[in-house]
């Protein structure tokens, strides 16, 4: 069984910058914090799936990334759910960009909801998850210093592909590894025509953007 999730994969530069926010909310509260290379922004949660199953998600998951472009993300705007006065994970959140994200995973419940998924229990809201407060009771120090962080958009984030990651669970945390990487807005490759059998070569009918990092 592997511990699977469809997410956007975020750069050097942006972790950067969310691992600086990280620091100045470590001293309000007991807090989880996700590890850097940990960073990422979660589209669609699969959980403990089949090995055989792979084939399926990939086939799944080609046929959303090719009807959708690549797109541009403004993180921005720190918070917590529910809220902070009772905040349990921390995040930041996504200003510009959101609705394509929104329409990327509704693609995805489609596609895995008629795979036999659990459909998600809330609506789709972009965010990349900080961390999770271990021990409630910081809250108010925790609502200052949210207060106190700079306004302004923290990284711009050009995004080209969707990833398949496996979640491998460590003593010490979980270690996120990317499967498969999945081009947008690349048509599906044209097969040859029946009864060609003899030497040929096929004309590529995509290919896939540049990937430009943070």
């Amino acid at each position: 069984m592997l511990r699977l999730f469809v997410a956007v994969e975020l750069g050097p530069e942006i972790q950067g910058r969310l691992v600086a926010v990280q620091d100045v909310l470590r001293a309000c509260s007991a807090v989880r914090w996700v590890r850097p290379e940990n960073l990422h922004l979660t589209l669609k949660f699969l959980g403990e799936v089949p090995r055989e199953r792979i084939l399926q998600i990939r086939e799944a998951l080609e046929r959303v990334a090719r009807q959708h472009s690549p797109l541009e993300l403004v993180l921005e705007g720190v918070g917590a759910f529910p809220d902070l006065k009772r905040p349990g994970v921390l995040w930041v959140g996504v200003s510009s960009g959101q609705e394509e994200l929104r329409r990327v995973a509704r693609h995805l419940e489609g596609e895995f909801g008629g795979l036999g998924f659990q459909p998600e229990g809330r609506g789709f809201v972009g965010h990349v998850t900080l961390g999770r407060v271990a021990r409630p009771g910081a809250a108010s120090s925790l609502e200052q210093a949210v207060g106190a962080l700079a306004s302004d958009p923290l990284g711009f984030c050009r995004v080209s592909e969707i990833c398949l990651f496996c979640s491998r669970l460590h003593p010490t945390g979980p270690v996120y590894s990317v499967l498969h990487r999945f081009p947008l807005g690349v048509p599906a490759q044209a097969a040859p025509p029946a009864g060609d059998t003899g030497p040929h070569i096929r004309r590529r009918s995509g290919v896939p953007p540049r990937r430009t990092r943070d």
